[in-house]
């Protein structure tokens, strides 16, 4: 199995328009910044007939901080794809796009503070939490950071 980020098709527009609107997904992410790049989440199972099947969405982005640009993004899973493996995936193959579109050395992200299967997943993926900050949405979240080296790039 294979996890692809795509440039969605029209058809996977629609159906990530349908996802975002779920409410699970909708508590956990917000618009995309003005430059996200979406791409389609797609899972790729070999023992399946040769489509790949649209699994969830990727917001790619990039923030000004300190000292530069860092990466960041957000991930949505549709809930028939949960607890397989596929956020890690989506996490590495977020990352590597991100490296490769930007030449980034890390990479930041704000986690609200009551999703504890996503803060628990940027933890497995080498995320550390440096700080407690006020989402856009007003909840408190988790402000969690990942330097990238030559191996995770």
């Amino acid at each position: 199995m294979r996890v692809l980020l795509r440039t969605p098709s029209r058809d996977h527009r629609r159906a990530i328009v349908a996802l975002a609107r779920d409410p699970f997904i909708a508590q956990w992410t917000g618009p995309p910044g003005p430059n996200a790049d979406l791409r389609a989440l797609l899972l790729w199972d070999c023992r399946l007939p040769r489509v790949p099947v649209l699994a969830g969405f990727v917001h790619l982005d990039t923030v000004q901080v300190e000292g530069g640009f860092s990466g960041a993004f957000d991930i949505a899973i549709a809930s028939p794809f949960r607890r397989r493996g596929l956020g890690l995936a989506a996490v590495r193959a977020a990352e590597q796009a991100l490296v490769s579109a930007h030449d980034l050395k890390e990479m930041v992200l704000g986690v609200h503070v009551d999703n504890e299967p996503a803060r628990a997943l940027y933890r497995r993926a080498g995320y550390l939490e440096v700080q407690t900050i006020r989402a856009p949405d007003g909840r408190e979240a988790r402000l969690v950071r990942k330097r990238l080296t030559t191996s995770s790039q």
